[in-house]
């Protein structure tokens, strides 16, 4: 057994404390760190897995596997067993690639010190043969035939539509599948196997029922032995053996040739056994097919029949004790008995019952039609109502300008109505608690009806009662409710006399005699910033009534930095000290000045390409993107998305590079290239700034992400520069919706 050799090691945030719950994943190089990206309305893809993964374990004798990935315990604490190598160790954590480390090396400097003599029996420059080894004596080989494969094995993604031997993938089998998988079959799970009725033969493509087939094309089956006289198909092979073993037939009733049954080819005393249509007498036990019960037709009854129908109804002996010719008498049957009859006692019908409609003015115990109803209340105008009385409810009238309308005494907590049809009368002296509809003497109340209350208030709600609400319905749907509440205190709610100017909000005066206000929103005072407040300007410098906070207390946020200057924000440490942020929209969220803050992450450059960025006929690399200005001593990283297209023979090349003033030290970059199914084409590495990394011209379309790290020595900007690979007159170009992040991962 080989050798295995130990591995410790400890994930931490970037400002020190242990990340537990993070996954490890163990490669083998190169490895695929780089997960692929979704394509737009595609098919979702599966979780990212690093691969290739490398054979490790929990024991230095390799007894025990370790299934990937390892999480971290709560001191961010990870171990494994492997053996002697370089690998790449991927740090995960909520699905996504935090970091990548290659060539960690794992035993090397524990490497055997005996020397080789020979190998497989030969000395010198041995170079490797066929049958040097076998399957089973290579560590994690599978064999060709019929092999056996262990964790997550992966392979190239075939095209959709493939249809060879090429190994299907899971995202090959999503892309075809077209719909969801199939979780069931027949309502069964798990190793289904056929069972009679999962299909109707309607259902089986070419397939014929075995009652009443109807073959098509040329049907066959096996032919009978001669002689056979059974139910068995007889297929044309018999039936030539059968007519040649009989002689042949000269003519039919005087017929020849294709001779088919006609009408008085035989009468039925020439057929034995055959009785006539007409008064036939049948011999025997002549038998036939039952009718279905309670069958009423000229179909034969059989034994069958008859006894069902006795047994099911019993025979008559008498009808409510009487026999002999019974007729129906009064009592016979309750109302109960009689399917749909009612009772002549409180009656409960269904459906639209009708009845003779009664003369108008009819005044009986005879029965209100709707016509009868609707006609009385037509004729309501001509007639006059001399009292009205009611304990609770509304009183309406249908047409209130019709004369007579409806006049209710004025007395307390009545409400009064008045009978002209085009003036109004002046009513009675009003009670207290009593409501006018109306506008008074001598006006006409289809141009000047009004709502006049007793006195000048308008009293919503009763004490201990309910609180009072004024609720406006909208023409269509919805309901606007003003409502006190239950404690309601005593204030005055006084509108103004102005109209006010748009975006002004209503401002209280106490709630006494004074009117509200129309009210600007953003001038008064501001905080001189204490701890824990949030001090804000409204104008570009500091007005009258407003503080300028020369002196934030550490805890503080100002919008609009010392002296006013909005569009920047400053945040003060908990140390006292301050760093201005400014917002733009182009470039998010940057630091320009001050001091660092641990733990947070600084966007400094958030680039989207907006126009798509051509090379033509050049190999000279130029700007596509450009990054804010770094800040020296901060670790930076930087991820590019390019989706690109490459003329023929032209292909591309790009590279991270210096504006001229940046310098940087621990520079890592690794470069990703797929397919537009997401495959992963190349996976290559530059270590220096400005290092050019090129693709050949196939394919013509690609997504390439670059991404890494560096610690900024002098300041200035990252830009991410491309040209062609090859001088072509077709263009290499970059395409809108691009993009290069640069963000600060450390103060």
């Amino acid at each position: 057994m080989a050798t295995l050799f130990r591995m410790d090691g400890w994930v931490k945030s970037a400002v020190g404390p242990a990340t537990p719950g993070a996954s490890i994943y163990v490669c083998n190089q190169p490895a695929n760190t780089v997960a692929p990206i979704q394509v737009p309305n595609g098919p979702p893809l599966p979780p990212f897995v690093p691969s290739p993964l490398a054979s490790i374990f929990s024991d230095v004798n390799g007894l025990v596997p370790i299934t990937q990935p390892i999480i971290t315990d709560g001191f961010g604490h990870y171990n494994f067993y492997a053996s002697a190598g370089f690998y790449t160790v991927v740090v995960m954590l909520g699905g996504r690639v935090q970091q990548a480390y290659a060539d960690q090396n794992v035993g090397e400097a524990a490497a055997a010190v005996n020397t080789v003599s020979s190998v497989f029996g030969r000395t010198g420059a041995v170079v490797a043969q066929n049958g040097d080894y076998s399957v089973s004596q290579i560590s994690g080989a599978a064999p060709i035939a019929s092999p056996g494969f262990l964790g997550i094995p992966t392979a190239p993604t075939a095209a959709p539509g493939t249809n060879t031997t090429q190994l299907a993938t899971t995202a090959f089998v999503i892309a075809n599948a077209g719909s969801a998988p199939v979780t069931s079959v027949f309502g069964r799970i798990g190793a289904v196997v056929a069972t009679s009725g999962d299909y109707s033969v309607g259902q089986v493509t070419g397939a014929a029922p075995t009652a009443s087939p109807t073959f098509t094309g040329t049907p066959a089956a096996p032919t009978a032995a001669p002689g056979t006289n059974t139910t068995q198909l007889a297929t044309t092979a018999f039936v030539t053996a059968a007519v040649a073993s009989g002689g042949a037939v000269s003519s039919v009733f005087g017929r020849t040739g294709a001779v088919t049954a006609q009408s008085g080819d035989y009468t039925v005393g020439q057929i034995t056994g055959a009785a006539p249509t007409a008064s036939p007498t049948f011999t025997g036990t002549p038998a036939a097919p039952t009718a279905a019960p309670g069958t009423n037709t000229t179909q034969l009854a059989t034994t069958a029949f008859v006894a069902a129908a006795v047994t099911a109804g019993g025979g008559v002996n008498s009808v409510f004790g009487r026999t002999g010719t019974v007729t129906a008498q009064s009592g016979d049957y309750s109302v109960g008995q009689i399917t749909g009859a009612a009772p002549t006692a409180s009656p409960t019908f269904t459906g639209t019952p009708v009845a003779p409609t009664a003369a108008p003015g009819t005044n009986t115990t005879q029965l209100a039609t709707t016509a009868f109803v609707q006609a009385a209340v037509t004729g309501l105008g001509s007639g006059t109502v001399t009292s009205v009385s009611f304990t609770g409810g509304l009183i309406s009238v249908a047409n209130p300008t019709s004369t007579p309308a409806l006049t209710v005494a004025g007395t307390s907590g009545g409400i009064p109505f008045f009978s002209s049809a085009s003036t109004w009368a002046t009513s009675a002296a009003l009670a207290a608690g009593g409501v006018v509809l109306g506008g008074g003497a001598g006006t006409t109340p289809a141009t000047n009806t009004q709502l006049v209350f007793s006195g000048s208030t308008l009293t919503i709600g009763l004490a201990s009662s309910g609180t009072g609400i004024l609720a406006f319905k909208g023409t269509t749907s919805g309901v606007i409710s003003m409502k006190g509440q239950n404690a309601a205190g005593t204030y005055n709610f006084n509108l103004p006399t102005t109209a006010g100017s748009a975006g002004q909000v209503l401002t209280s005066q106490g709630g006494g005699a004074t009117a509200m206000t129309w009210t600007t929103i953003g001038t008064g005072t501001v905080s001189t910033g204490v701890t824990g407040q949030l001090a804000f300007y409204s104008s570009s410098t500091v007005v009258a009534g407003q503080t300028d906070v020369t002196a934030p207390t550490p805890g503080t946020v100002v919008l609009g930095s010392n002296g006013g200057n909005p569009g920047s924000f400053s945040i003060v440490a908990g140390d006292g000290t301050t760093s201005n942020m400014s917002v733009n929209a182009n470039n998010g969220l940057s630091v320009t000045t001050g001091a660092k803050f641990l733990g947070i992450v600084e966007i400094t450059g958030n680039k989207v390409l907006t126009t798509q960025f051509d090379k033509t006929s050049s190999t000279v690399l130029s700007a596509a993107m450009t990054s804010d200005t770094l800040v020296s001593s901060f670790t930076y990283r930087f991820r590019a998305v390019l989706h690109v297209t490459m003329g023929a023979g032209g292909g591309c090349q790009w590279a991270v590079a210096s504006d001229g003033a940046l310098t940087v030290t621990n520079f890592v970059q690794q470069n990703t290239v797929m397919n537009n199914t997401a495959a992963t084409l190349t996976v290559s590495r530059q270590t220096t700034l400005g290092t050019a990394t090129s693709l050949a011209a196939t394919p013509t379309s690609a997504c390439i992400v670059v991404e890494g790290a560096f610690v900024v020595n002098a300041p200035g900007s990252v830009v991410l520069q491309f040209a062609q690979a090859t001088s072509n007159g077709t263009p290499s170009s970059i395409l809108i919706g691009s993009t290069f992040e640069v963000w600060c991962t450390n103060g």
